[in-house]
């Protein structure tokens, strides 16, 4: 039966995130396999953790006879999951709490949402190239003639720095 059904869709029943294994049921028979691994996209070096969800439909590869040998490739869209863009120049992820990052390829814009959670950056050193608005507002005006810096509101900007910096 396994042998007629190499790639299979199923749906994920269980997720084991140490391993990176989960197991999938596919409905029409009444199969549930075992722990299979799950395709991760990247290399040795730059690598990408990403779990389905349980009750995330994907695309299985089986190796026969086993039940347990094979690998979940990919996750796949249906009517009861549809895709989150429909637009074939959008790049975007989308995470269960409705936090979002996308790339427009067409407009050039680069999108992060999240409305529901917390954004931390932390880096060597960070680079704002460009005007910075926030809320409507500009966040920060240098007048270069008088020395002062002004956020948006244009009320002085307190901590300046020996080199001009806040």
């Amino acid at each position: 039966m396994i042998e007629n059904n190499l790639i299979r869709r199923g749906r994920v029943v269980e997720v084991d995130a140490i391993n990176y294994t989960c197991k999938v049921e596919f409905p029409d028979q009444e199969i549930t396999t075992g722990d299979l691994s799950i395709g991760a996209k990247g290399g040795s070096r730059v690598r990408e953790y990403n779990l389905p969800q349980i009750g995330d439909n994907v695309t299985v590869l089986l190796i026969p006879p086993s039940l347990s040998d094979g690998i979940v490739i990919d996750g796949v869209y249906g009517e009861d999951s549809p895709p989150p863009e429909s637009k074939a120049t959008i790049w975007s992820k989308t995470f269960i709490d409705g936090s979002k990052i996308s790339y427009d390829m067409e407009n050039h814009q680069l999108a992060i949402s999240a409305i529901n959670a917390t954004v931390n950056i932390n880096a060597k050193t960070i680079n704002l190239n460009g005007a910075v608005i926030i809320n409507g507002k500009p966040w920060l005006e240098h007048q270069h003639a008088a020395g002062q810096l002004k956020d948006g509101d244009s009320k002085p900007v307190n901590g300046k720095t020996d080199n001009g910096s806040v």
